[in-house]
């Protein structure tokens, strides 16, 4: 005999496991990327980071990190929206 329902609830457990893993695996948080991602998935240089976006009070809104910590998160898809908000008046 089939259980429907247990069936669901084992579906739903690997996902919620697997999800979990891959989060550890890759060590982000949800909606976040550390500076180095970041960086990485943008292609912003190092120099272009500090000096530029770091100094920004607008971009700093996106920036985040633990007490005591000196490793930064940037919220994604806030960060992205400032890019794409300043490169394009970069480009007119």
């Amino acid at each position: 005999m089939f259980n429907e329902l247990l069936f669901k609830e084992l579906i739903k457990s690997a996902v919620k496991e697997t999800l979990h893993e891959q989060s550890l695996e890759e060590n982000e948080f949800l909606g976040y990327w550390s500076s180095n991602q970041f960086k990485e998935k943008t292609n912003i240089s190092e120099f272009d980071f500090r000096s530029k976006l770091l100094t920004d009070p607008a971009f700093q809104k996106c920036v985040y990190r633990f007490e005591g910590s000196r490793k930064y998160y940037i919220k994604v898809d806030e960060a992205l929206n400032y890019l794409n908000k300043h490169m394009i008046r970069g480009i007119e």
